[in-house]
């Protein structure tokens, strides 16, 4: 405990303040003595009695009053710093550490979630519970980002919007296309000949199923385009995918040119993720984790990934589509089986909602 200030004796220099000495146990005396009163007459100034062990110590700045020091709180076992030598310098030390931790741990910032997914090759990541700009009250859809991080957006013009719907599969949401509707990515090609597609949709309509073929085309007519390509207008090909209540199919689209080289048939009328790994121009169907068909081969130069969703040239999807992901390789059945782990517990394979 700090002492007062002696007071004056009249002759000669005042004494000297004492030195301080370390905080410890107050002696019941001292607890109960009073302050000598100055020489002169000062303001009154009361005392507070010093705190237990168990009570906390207050830090910060100590008002003082006709120059009698406060009675400092006992603290128990405080810090002892290397270069705190007397007990004033150690209050000094405790004084800094305190506003240091106040001023520089503040709530610590969450640490972002990792990404569920491997990201290594993915181009294209289409989800209907981020980056969807809406431009009216009914929820017409001008763009979708691409949350991959490659920038491959997907856009629809005035009249040819998708409708978000908020609560669609497993109480998220997802694009209600109607049949009419189309988004599309600036052109750019994101993958070739090996790649891999998955892709949450709901279809409420069938499609043909025709006979798989490397030539004609079928795709013409009866389809329900969940992702389509454009003509590339060369010896290559975009690969389309057709998706119906009875069945999936993998068509190729070029000038003349748009034959079913990988058609799965059986039902589809739930959320578990359909897949699509093309492998050397080689396409197989997953369905909920599931290999169903591995295609043919095709005859073209190169096969071009999808670029578009919600249709291609012959033919506009109708139903639900809540995620896209195209990665720019045939990931191998690891990676395939984490990514549709994801998204099975992301969409719980439920049905869709009725129109």
């Amino acid at each position: 405990m700090d002492k007062k200030q002696p007071a004056p004796s009249g002759k000669g220099k005042p004494t000297p303040p004492a030195q301080l000495k370390p905080a410890g146990k107050v002696p019941a005396a001292a607890q109960s003595a009073k302050p000598a009163a100055p020489s002169r007459k000062a303001p009154s100034t009361m005392v507070p009695k010093a705190r237990s062990r168990k009570a906390q110590p207050i830090l910060g700045k100590t008002k003082v009053h006709a120059k009698v020091a406060p009675v400092t709180a006992a603290k128990p076992k405080p810090p002892i710093r290397p270069k705190a030598t007397t007990p004033l310098e150690r209050l000094a030390s405790h004084l800094r550490s305190a506003r240091t931790v106040a001023l520089d741990d503040p709530t610590p910032t969450p640490t972002p979630t990792p990404v569920p997914i491997p990201t290594s090759g993915l181009v294209l990541w289409l989800r209907a519970d981020e980056g969807v700009t809406v431009v009216d009250s009914s929820n017409h859809v001008s763009t979708w980002l691409d949350q991959s991080g490659a920038g491959n957006y997907v856009t629809a013009t005035s009249g040819l919007q998708p409708v978000l719907v908020d609560s669609a599969i497993n109480g998220l949401p997802a694009i209600d296309f109607s049949g009419s509707e189309i988004m599309s990515t600036n052109g750019t090609v994101l993958a070739a000949d090996s790649f891999t597609v998955f892709l949450i949709a709901i279809p409420q309509s069938a499609i043909t199923l025709y006979s798989e073929s490397t030539s004609g085309t079928q795709g013409q007519s009866g389809q329900l385009y969940a992702l389509g390509s454009a003509n590339p207008n060369n010896s290559a090909a975009g690969a389309c995918i057709s998706v119906g209540t009875n069945g999936a199919s993998i068509f190729e689209y070029a000038s003349g040119y748009m034959p079913p080289l990988a058609v799965f048939s059986g039902g589809i009328s739930t959320s578990c993720p359909l897949t699509v790994v093309y492998d050397s121009k080689t396409p197989t169907i997953y369905y909920c984790g599931v290999a169903e068909v591995t295609g043919l081969t095709s005859p073209r130069s190169d096969v071009y990934a999808p670029t578009q969703v919600g249709a291609a040239d012959y033919g506009n999807f109708v139903g639900y589509i809540a995620e896209v992901l195209i990665y720019n390789t045939a990931l191998n059945d690891s990676d395939r089986g984490t990514v549709e782990s994801y998204l099975q517990g992301k969409y719980d394979c439920l049905p869709a909602p009725t129109p």
